[in-house]
């Protein structure tokens, strides 16, 4: 148990001897042990009525990204993200301190058992009793009553006047009750400190707009450019944002205002930088807002440009990281007539299968200390670019490997491959293709029932089987050949164009194969498998390393992707 956070022999406390975990809270419970000044300075203030506030130390070690539209359950309240849940923590130390992230908490020393409840700094972790126990208790007896009626008349008058002083006619509401409930002089400085702290920037019309987490999100998004930013707040909040920030604000800006909110301090970027991102991270509040502003630039980078392996797989929600095995589609599932008897008969999973695993890819990224006094946002377009295009690229190229490493996949022998001249991408080729999906059957011999919707072709056929899709008639340019002017193509088959089907550095490329695919949702070639459901990267905020200057983030990503039912689709080598 530490005073202020400060891990040094000069703030401690004390220590635990108890920690368990009872429903929703995390209970526990220790003595007063340090003997320095500082120690008895907190134990004085609790013995005269001061409400010391409280915060929690703990490392995440097991964190759930709950995407934006999406609501998460935590202690029987929903909540709704873009948010993380810390959904398992290492307590590391309690502290005592004169303001915690939130307001409502409390911490108190007795010699009897009393309890402290803190709210730790991330709106998503266990609310938190603890129970701190001092080791003694200072007894005063008054040896005569006269005198010691004296001395507390003059007490009282020196106390009244110390309040007068340090309220100073400005904080006449702090006064009265100061004197009401018999406050000391201590406890009053910090009530008077706590009204004097400052208070975000006010709108520019002079209209005192509430300066949300979401505002000022949405004040660096709208100064960033995010592509589209219009589309990921709500109108009160883009109104609020525009009010207050009508130049914008800066990374280096909002770092500066989160210090001196959580302080109490004015700091100018010719302070120490180390001192200033130390204040700006004492509370969870920064911490979010720049994981919120990197998370939705992180987002535009990673659903732009060529996202056709989304649109031809399957997906998957996995809860760990252990291999899953799925089987594929086959008769032993079929639904038979039940006797008269009224018995049932079992199903059995088939022998076909294939296996799929999530693993973890990251990658990490810094805002350097110039960045931050430059004040300078076009690191967030940076993140957008590096990290989360950088994220497609890697999901991208590993799912197009697992895809075009198919020879054992699209085979001959499975009914679900063609070659030779006539499989160049045509309207014969068409019908070839049709007639090879549809008569596919299952390990019993019964056709599967899927229907083809999807065509997938590299970008050299990309013109091609858009004109199947959208042309209503076809022509033959022979005087002596015989054709039907419709086109039966018209609306049949979706086209889908890959820029990865010709890329040279992925084995088994080419540019000129074709595929007919089954809808995803009913059956695919390829499925992708995501942790938890989370299909787009998460990025955290953090104050860097000791050994660097600025701010450390870092992007990670889980998901695995693999081969699946060769069932619902068929390949068309579109050469000799």
């Amino acid at each position: 148990v530490f005073v202020g956070h400060n891990q040094d022999t000069d703030h401690m406390l004390g220590q635990s001897d108890r920690v368990e975990v009872v429903g929703t809270n995390l209970i526990a419970s220790g003595e007063v042990i340090d003997v320095s000044a500082r120690a008895q300075q907190v134990v004085q203030a609790a013995d005269r009525g001061f409400k010391w506030q409280s915060s929690i130390g703990a490392v995440v070690l097991q964190r759930e990204f709950v995407p934006e539209g999406k609501s998460v359950n935590v202690n029987g309240g929903n909540h709704s993200g873009p948010l993380i849940v810390a959904r398992r923590s290492e307590l590391g130390e309690i502290s005592f301190v004169f303001l915690g992230a939130d307001r409502n908490t409390s911490a108190s020393i007795a010699a009897t058992a009393a309890q402290e409840n803190i709210m730790p700094e991330a709106t998503v972790t266990p609310t938190i009793e603890s129970t701190v126990q001092a080791s003694a208790q200072t007894a005063v007896v008054a040896e005569n009553p006269a005198k010691a009626m004296r001395e507390a008349a003059a007490a009282e008058s020196r106390r009244i006047d110390a309040i007068r002083k340090l309220c100073a006619g400005k904080f006449t509401d702090i006064e009265a009750k100061a004197i009401e409930e018999s406050w000391d002089a201590t406890r009053t400085e910090l009530e008077v400190l706590r009204a004097s702290r400052p208070v975000p920037p006010k709108a520019g019309s002079g209209t005192n707009v509430p300066q949300t987490a979401e505002v000022l999100t949405a004040a660096m998004c709208m100064a960033g450019k995010l592509p589209q930013f219009e589309q990921a707040f709500d109108e009160p909040t883009l109104e609020a944002a525009s009010k207050s920030f009508r130049r914008g604000i800066g990374i280096g800006e909002m770092v500066l205002l989160q210090a001196e909110m959580n302080t109490g301090q004015r700091y100018r970027f010719r302070d120490p930088i180390v001192d200033i991102l130390r204040a700006a991270f004492s509370s969870a509040a920064l911490t979010g807002i720049l994981s919120n502003v990197a998370n939705k630039f992180l987002l535009a980078g990673y659903n732009s440009g060529d996202n056709s392996d989304l649109e031809i797989a399957s997906i998957r929600n996995v809860s760990d990281f252990k291999t899953v095995t799925s089987y594929r589609m086959t008769g032993a599932g079929d639904f038979q007539e039940v006797a008269p008897s009224g018995e049932i008969k079992h199903g059995t999973l088939g022998e076909e299968s294939y296996t799929n695993q999530a693993k973890t890819y990251g990658l990490m990224y810094g805002i350097p200390r110039t960045d931050i006094i430059n004040d300078d946002l076009g690191v967030f377009d940076r993140l957008r670019e590096r990290v989360g295009m950088g994220a497609a690229k890697a999901r991208r190229k590993i799912v197009w490997t697992a895809f075009l490493n198919n020879g054992t996949f699209f085979t001959t022998a499975r009914g679900n491959y063609k070659a030779g001249t006539d499989t160049v991408l045509s309207d014969a080729a068409l019908e070839a293709a049709e007639k090879l999906f549809l008569d596919q059957a299952d390990a019993d011999g019964n056709k599967t029932g899927l229907m083809p919707a999807l065509l997938l072709v590299p970008t050299a056929l990309s013109a091609s089987a858009r004109r199947f899709y959208v042309a209503q008639e076809l022509r033959d340019t022979t005087a002596s050949t015989k054709y039907t002017t419709a086109n039966i193509w018209a609306n049949r088959f979706r086209p889908v164009t890959s820029t990865f089907l010709g890329l040279a550095n992925i084995s088994g490329y080419s540019a000129k194969a074709w595929y007919l695919l089954a809808n995803p949702a009913e059956a695919a070639t390829v499925e992708v498998c995501y942790l938890n459901g989370v299909q787009q990267p998460t990025v955290e905020v953090a104050d860097a390393d000791f050994s660097q200057l600025g701010i450390q983030l870092r992007g990670y990503f889980d998901f695995g992707v693999s081969l699946s039912d060769y069932r619902a689709g068929v390949k068309l080598k579109g050469e000799a």
